[in-house]
């Protein structure tokens, strides 16, 4: 008859194994590495998720962990489609939201130099620059929650532990919650759902006041 194990036994397994994953979850974390005083560059390629990096010296380019911005360019028709449904709204309108997603990340970033989290990841990109995946800290404030926060851009990509050490599991259920409250109060691309802002559809100076109230105070 096989022998039980006693209430005690059982209570240092458990302390085990959750001490092992705290380990093991601190251990991914500080594989970080932290870039400071980073610089945003310029360039055509740049968009509200992914952009050139200058940081001492050298030129690189980041992903964003966790979030996707609608496109600019409608290079990839199926993609644009797939943001554009997550959105409840169309392409046309997906695309004009992924300009203003990128004009708000290039008015955070530029505005001052920031912090950059990254493993070195690959994130693939059409770019003669390999890209990587990273956490971008501007302000004290994080970029993917900046841009969930105003409905600018979508939960959707490849999520990570947090250099903190708080888990992707967390840290989506947090940005979860943003996107709800973006919903409620109708910001960005939210706005655009039907019965949201129906004059956000036609109006042009409906479409510069979305983009005001999008963009970051300089």
């Amino acid at each position: 008859m096989p022998h039980s194990r006693s209430p005690r036994s059982a209570a240092a397994l458990c302390i085990g194994a959750l001490a092992i994953f705290l380990f093991a979850t601190q251990a991914v974390a500080r594989d970080y590495e932290k870039l400071d005083d980073c610089h945003y560059m310029q360039n055509p390629a740049n968009d509200g998720d992914s952009f050139h990096v200058k940081h001492e010296g050298r030129e690189y380019i980041f992903r964003i962990f966790f979030v996707d911005t609608p496109e600019t360019e409608n290079t990839f028709p199926e993609r644009v489609q797939e943001q554009a449904a997550y959105f409840g709204i169309t392409p046309e309108q997906a695309l004009r939201i992924g300009k203003i997603a990128a004009e708000f990340t290039r008015g955070k970033l530029a505005a001052h130099p920031f912090t950059v989290y990254t493993r070195w990841q690959d994130a693939r990109g059409e770019s003669r620059l390999p890209r990587h995946f990273a956490h971008v800290i501007a302000d004290d404030k994080s970029l993917a929650e900046l841009l969930v926060a105003n409905g600018l851009a979508r939960i959707y990509g490849m999520p990570a532990v947090m250099p903190d050490g708080t888990s992707a599991k967390a840290y989506e259920a947090h940005l979860r919650d943003l996107e709800a409250k973006a919903k409620t109060q109708h910001l960005g691309a939210w706005s655009l759902q039907p019965g949201a802002s129906p004059a956000a559809t036609t109006s042009k100076d409906a479409w510069n006041q979305l983009f005001r109230k999008a963009s970051p105070t300089p």
